[in-house]
């Protein structure tokens, strides 16, 4: 059977996995997605494979594979109606490839031209956009030794983070401390 839940059920055992480093694990979790989605010509489903699927290729050092998924994930969502949260998780998985190629320029091109579109999302997608353009700032900081992006990533934590407070994510708060107490710790503001 081609079951939805199955593919949203081994996306998250291909992410645990890829977090774990277990690559070759990750890989075999998201076959069923690609099947699966595939068969739906669904970029819910397909989005998130090809977007893992492209970071675990950058963890291989096969950068050139990488940027072929995060393509066949751009191609779901021009192939079908993408919504939205489609396009997000998109975006999420862009931003994470750039920050692991070192392509701090794509991602400035990327904010500049979708400005409007990330800051308009709400609830989870603004917050989760938010965070991944926070880390990409930081990871310009340690890899350039660009101190004003410590200055641009805390002038996105705050609003961010008062939203989360009071809409309740706590999931999210927890992440943007984090990355607040990263960013103020590459400051010099230890305490």
């Amino acid at each position: 059977q081609s079951s939805l839940a199955l593919c949203f059920v081994q996306q998250g055992r291909a992410s645990l996995l890829y977090e774990w480093n277990d690559l070759d694990g990750a890989l075999s979790a998201l076959q069923e997605c690609f099947r699966i989605g595939e068969l739906w010509k669904s970029p819910r489903l397909l989005v998130p494979a090809y977007g893992l699927s492209a970071l675990m290729m950058q963890a291989r050092g096969r950068a050139e594979e990488a940027n072929a998924m995060i393509h066949r994930a751009e191609q779901a969502t021009r192939d079908s109606y993408s919504t939205p949260y489609d396009m997000g998780m998109l975006a999420l998985y862009q931003i994470a490839l750039w920050i692991a190629q070192n392509d701090f320029q794509a991602i400035a091109q990327w904010e500049q031209s979708h400005d409007s579109e990330w800051r308009s999302q709400t609830g989870r997608a603004r917050d989760a956009l938010t965070i991944a353009l926070v880390r990409a700032r930081i990871a310009r900081y340690h890899r350039m030794h660009d101190d004003s992006a410590l200055k641009q990533a805390r002038a996105l934590i705050q609003p961010a983070l008062e939203q989360s407070q009071a809409s309740g994510l706590m999931f999210n708060v927890a992440r943007l401390l984090l990355l607040d107490a990263l960013a103020l710790y590459a400051q010099g503001e230890t305490a």
